[in-house]
């Protein structure tokens, strides 16, 4: 693990995900049962954990993948990047909580929008969750990017029929 190679992966790492913004949002699945979010803060050096499901106290292993990464750029460029070992995980209690067992990558996406690190830029509910939930699918099947048309065309004759 101490090729060049791999310290490179690290410092291209640390460099597009992890340094370049003040904050960086990362989509973290726990357990492979539930999608939480957290956000790396630079500015206040600490990690916020975003969970729609239950708030969770640790994010050891994330906080401590960073660090690999950091110490690897740190060997390049010594000194440069920071020790995020040190820095807090907070758990952001004033958001909305989902209400079933499937709602929480929408939710991570809702995170990725309306949080600015220290306060929410708007309001969003379980009903605003499953409104995009509607529209998610929408947009993905009625993107151009999907080349199947014949699924679009599907698509739009039963929202068709349903409006008649």
């Amino acid at each position: 693990m101490d090729s060049a190679l791999s310290r490179a992966g690290a410092v291209r790492r640390v460099l597009d995900e992890y340094t370049i913004r003040d904050k960086s949002f990362i989509p973290l699945n726990v357990g492979n049962t539930h999608w939480i979010t957290v956000v790396m803060h630079n500015r206040k050096k600490q990690f916020q954990v975003m969970d729609s499901l239950y708030p969770l106290d640790t994010v050891k292993a994330l906080q401590l993948a960073i660090s690999i990464d950091m110490e690897e750029a740190n060997r390049i460029t010594p000194g440069k990047y920071p020790d995020v070992t040190k820095w807090p995980i907070t758990a952001q209690m004033d958001m909305p909580q989902q209400e079933d067992g499937n709602s929480c990558g929408l939710f991570v996406i809702e995170v990725m929008e309306h949080w600015d690190g220290e306060r929410w830029t708007a309001d969003f509910t379980k009903d605003t969750v499953n409104a995009r939930r509607r529209r998610l699918v929408a947009e993905l099947v009625l993107s151009p990017t999907n080349t199947l048309e014949c699924v679009k065309n599907k698509i739009c004759d039963i929202a068709k029929k349903s409006k008649a």
